[in-house]
């Protein structure tokens, strides 16, 4: 009799355990918390910098000295340079350079620091902007208003030196000029002055495109033309001259962008579309314009972009990769496990305490993983910020309960 009552209760226990299970799992969701947030139809591809670059090609052949720095934002008629036969006294070029450096040097010493105020700082901006005025006339050959110039930066340094009894700067600073000019008088009828026909940034980074990819042919560029400057840069074939026998002026107005895409993402975009760009190792972001889409060669095309926003980031870059984004969408962010369709319209099941609620969603944007779905507050049942969607569960239905 003992053993018949362990065996019922043995079979019980198992029973229970059975129907616990099923009713269990069955029961069982898995949910997750709807947040905010954005997603980018985006894509990377290679691309090529076009912009409006007016090459300076000295009249005589020899060794640019530059007198900007490279990448500094010139006005037009700038004295940029100076260009010295190949067969001077190279060792003169070489004294004019280290006078000429340790000018400059001198005078951002000078002004630097920020250690000056009132009538001393004052003082110091006008000396530097004397300075400037002399190292032009110097430079053009006018004696006369060079003369004119010294003079009265020695009266400005008197005064300087009244304030804060420094000598050694202004004797300094005066002996350099005259060696300076020594030099330069030794070289006068070996060199030539190049002056910056426009305003722009200036360059001596040549890479032999600059008259190949140009603004007005730029909507003219084939996938074939593409590939073969792409493979020049990337085997360094345009490599940039260590000495270089010309400059040039960047505008920093316009540019374009050439990028490569497969026909199937050339067909998400059209002409006029505004796009965003990110080039790869920078972190500023370019608003463009579709200008032209190029016919499918090999199953690519070109997509050529415009853009008047400036970024120094780039500015001496011709091959990058970029990401091309179409759109940005923000709303509800939301697994794809988690949506689903009632009755033929898209929607979400939201538990609601135990009790699962069917929410219809208007899907803005999808990738492989998630949506982004319109954020409506004010409609009828509308899914909400923080509300729990289920992500999996067995028979779900509006209303069904969950215990």
């Amino acid at each position: 009799m003992q053993k018949k009552t362990k065996l019922i209760i043995v079979l019980a226990v198992v029973l229970l355990a059975l129907l616990f299970a099923i009713f269990g799992l069955a029961g069982k969701v898995e949910t997750e918390t709807v947040l905010t947030g954005t997603m980018e139809n985006s894509s990377s591809h290679p691309a090529l910098l076009i912009k409006s670059e007016y090459v300076i090609t000295p009249e005589m052949d020899g060794n640019i000295r530059t007198l900007v720095k490279e990448g500094e934002l010139v006005s037009s008629g700038k004295n940029i340079a100076t260009v010295y036969k190949k067969d001077v006294d190279e060792d003169i070029q070489k004294k004019l350079a280290q006078v000429s450096d340790k000018i400059n040097e001198i005078i951002e010493s000078e002004n630097a620091g920020g250690m000056f105020t009132g009538d001393r700082y004052k003082i110091e901006a006008l000396i530097s902007d004397k300075v400037r005025e002399l190292t032009y006339c110097i430079s053009t050959g006018d004696a006369e208003e060079a003369a004119k110039i010294k003079s009265q930066i020695n009266t400005i340094y008197e005064k300087k030196l009244n304030i804060d009894g420094d000598t050694d700067v202004a004797s300094t600073l005066n002996s350099l000029l005259i060696e300076q000019r020594e030099y330069e008088n030794r070289l006068s009828g070996s060199k030539e002055e190049l002056y910056s026909p426009r305003s722009g940034y200036f360059s001596v980074n040549m890479d032999s495109f600059e008259e190949v990819l140009t603004l007005k042919g730029a909507k003219d560029l084939s996938v074939k033309e593409f590939d073969s400057i792409a493979k020049k840069i990337e085997t360094k074939e345009s490599e940039v001259s260590a000495m270089p026998s010309k400059c040039k002026i960047i505008d920093n107005f316009e540019w374009k962008i050439a990028i490569k895409v497969d026909k199937k993402r050339a067909a998400d975009f059209s002409v006029e579309e505004e796009v965003f760009v990110n080039f790869e190792g920078t972190e500023k972001e370019n608003s463009a314009t579709v200008e032209s889409i190029s016919e499918e060669q090999s199953g690519d095309c070109i997509i050529i972009l415009s853009t008047t926003a400036y970024n120094p980031d780039v500015i001496n870059v011709r091959y990058i990769n970029v990401s091309l984004i179409k759109n940005r969408y923000t709303g509800l962010k939301v697994s794809n496990k988690a949506i689903h369709e009632e009755n033929g319209e898209k929607g979400v099941y939201v538990l609601v305490d135990t009790i699962v609620r069917f929410k219809k969603v208007k899907v803005l944007y999808s990738d492989a993983t998630h949506s982004i779905v319109s954020e409506n507050n004010g409609g009828d049942n509308p899914l909400l910020l923080y509300d729990e969607v289920i992500l999996s569960g067995k028979n779900l239905y509006d209303g069904k309960s969950i215990r």
